[in-house]
């Protein structure tokens, strides 16, 4: 979820600019020099079992669902980077932990765009701490060198919902990027989405990647297509203000289906002006897509 208000955001970078924003001394920041995602260009973000040892090869980066994928599984010459998905915003009927929190008051309605999915309040630390203590120590285990945190714009969804009864929720999600960061030091960490938050935890996550940037999906005709010029221009905005700032990469996952190729190619020309990275695949990932070309 991403507030389509320009200014609102542009008011968000000078007031971080000045450390003001949750209480982050930014203005006195040092430049990264350095991302272990500064070679990664050809990359794919794929939650399918689907995967040869000889594709792997093509890639540079798989983000790949911890609980379907293995990668010590696959012989070690020339791996890839394995970075693991978990949902910080979202709670999954189907994994593991659901019995463990089913009935936990923090755990909340269902999202109603994606089935077994429910919302959970960001603000409990007994979810942070089965995130922290149990989620990421399982994918680790695996074989897997970094986390992709999904869900993280949870915390804004609810603020807008009801903002005295959510209050603290986008600060509870910063809080929790920075204890991974500081639990797992030498971890990858990439956010997706979330931008409100990124001027928060730039210093502490290796990258980033975006959704519906220039192409989405419309969960109500089922479609793909354009994204509203100014919602792009607002992501854009802060976009580049990180990559600037931070020396790090971005990652653009581009919705389209096969009948989208106009819409896709102009997805990947215009990140490649930007110096965006991209991936062109389906909105439901259970597919492998299109790399970089």
């Amino acid at each position: 979820m991403f507030p389509h208000n320009k200014l609102q955001y542009l008011l968000l970078l000078i007031v971080v600019t000045l450390g003001l924003f949750v209480g982050l001394p930014l203005l006195h920041a040092k430049k990264t020099k350095f991302s272990p995602l500064d070679h990664v260009h050809q990359w794919i973000c794929y939650y399918g079992s689907e995967i040869s040892a000889a594709f792997l090869k093509k890639t540079q980066l798989i983000i790949a669902d911890p609980d379907i994928i293995f990668p010590e599984i696959f012989p070690s010459e020339a791996l890839p980077l394995f970075v693991g998905y978990v949902s910080v915003g979202e709670a999954e009927k189907y994994r593991w932990y659901w019995p463990l929190i089913k009935d936990k008051p923090w755990v909340l309605e269902e999202n109603p765009n994606w089935s077994g999915n429910h919302w959970v309040d960001v603000r409990s630390e007994e979810w942070q701490e089965l995130i922290l203590d149990h989620m990421i120590p399982r994918l680790l285990n695996r074989g897997y060198q970094g986390v992709f945190l999904d869900t993280l714009d949870t915390g804004e969804y609810l603020e807008g919902k009801d903002p005295e009864k959510w209050k603290g929720s986008q600060k509870a999600l910063v809080k929790l990027v920075k204890n991974i960061r500081r639990r797992y030091p030498q971890m990858i960490i990439i956010p997706n989405n979330g931008l409100s938050l990124l001027p928060s935890i730039e210093r502490h996550v290796d990258g980033v990647v975006i959704e519906d940037l220039y192409t989405r999906y419309n969960f109500e005709t089922k479609t793909c297509d354009r994204t509203p010029p100014s919602v792009t221009e607002d992501k854009e905005t802060i976009l580049d203000y990180f990559m600037r700032r931070m020396n790090k990469p971005v990652f653009v996952i581009h919705y389209a289906q096969e009948r989208d190729q106009a819409l896709a190619d102009d997805a990947i020309r215009r990140s490649r002006e930007k110096g965006y990275r991209s991936y062109t695949t389906t909105v439901d990932l259970k597919s492998i897509g299109k790399l970089a070309p």
